[in-house]
């Protein structure tokens, strides 16, 4: 009777997973899911409803995606000491129920984050959880800070921006001025905090940002830096685009026009023009960093 080739050998089935286990997964995932999913309600209702916030539902199913498309990485964990990693997580909890008693948005949605952290570092080991660090840092951005904080931050760089547009198009030959917060265009005033309401999306603007870069250039540690670094002046550049819109939409069509181009369609119209120069910057400069690698690795 002839031997049987190993490729041809019936593999033995696997054994299913201890019930208990798999019951323990089944619990902690309804355990986490009890604390998570009231808290996304919240931000739905609370944050994602607000220009500051709108930001928050793509990057919750972006940021769920990427964690997905690199599950890869949750390979080759080592489960660390259980005390540690206990008191991290009550720590977390404790910061959640301050938060969720104070009603506190920001320190509901960071710690219940950190739950969801600390429970993968208990399950996974630090070396797994470091491997997701983007992940994490960008699943941050579903929670915006309070609206009054980002007016009270963003204040001087609205005054620097309206009074650059401001400046441009006096330049131009168009009959603008600025007054203290009111902007007067043509026969028609212009109150800067309206102008300047796309600063609020500065916070979408720079997450989105960084999840381009990172899918585009994250194998790229030098050139993702340089990207991550003009985030900023690239978010503060398209909202001093949308303040020379309005300015100009108000001139043409009345301030009517302008308060609903810019209630209706500013962030449309913010995060849309960020994309597509995002991209064609990126594009003109990649090309350009990577030519100036090659010449230094030439010189050497």
């Amino acid at each position: 009777m002839s031997p049987v080739s190993p490729e041809h050998t019936r593999k033995s089935p696997q054994l299913p997973a201890d019930p208990q286990v798999f019951a323990g997964r089944l619990l902690l995932i309804f355990g986490l899911a009890t604390l998570v999913v009231p808290t996304l309600f919240r931000l739905a209702q609370v944050s994602w409803t607000t220009e500051a916030g709108a930001h928050g539902p793509i990057v919750l199913a972006t940021g769920l995606w990427l964690v997905w498309y690199d599950k890869d990485r949750l390979k080759g964990g080592a489960v660390p000491p259980m005390i540690p990693g206990l008191a991290l997580l009550l720590i977390a909890l404790m910061f959640y129920f301050v938060g969720r008693v104070s009603g506190i948005m920001m320190a509901e949605g960071l710690s219940a984050i950190a739950v969801c952290v600390t429970t993968a570092y208990l399950f996974l080991g630090a070396k797994v959880v470091a491997r997701f660090g983007f992940h994490i840092f960008y699943l941050c951005f579903i929670v915006s800070p309070p609206e009054n904080w980002i007016f009270v931050g963003t204040r001087p760089i609205k005054a620097a921006l309206s009074g650059w547009a401001v400046d441009l198009l006096g330049h131009m030959g168009l009959p603008v001025a600025q007054a203290g917060a009111t902007i007067f265009i043509g026969f028609y005033q212009l109150q800067v905090a309206a102008a300047c309401s796309g600063l609020y999306s500065m916070i979408g603007i720079t997450a989105i940002g960084a999840f381009y870069i990172y899918i585009r250039h994250g194998a790229d540690v030098g050139y993702a830096a340089i990207m991550g670094v003009l985030i900023l002046p690239f978010a503060m550049f398209i909202n001093f685009l949308r303040i020379i819109a309005l300015i100009l939409v108000t001139y043409w069509f009345g301030d009517g026009a302008a308060f609903q181009v810019s209630h209706d369609y500013g962030g449309i119209f913010t995060f849309g023009v960020a994309i597509l120069i995002l991209i064609g910057f990126d594009a003109a400069l990649h090309p350009l960093v990577k030519a100036l690698r090659r010449r230094i690795r030439e010189r050497k």
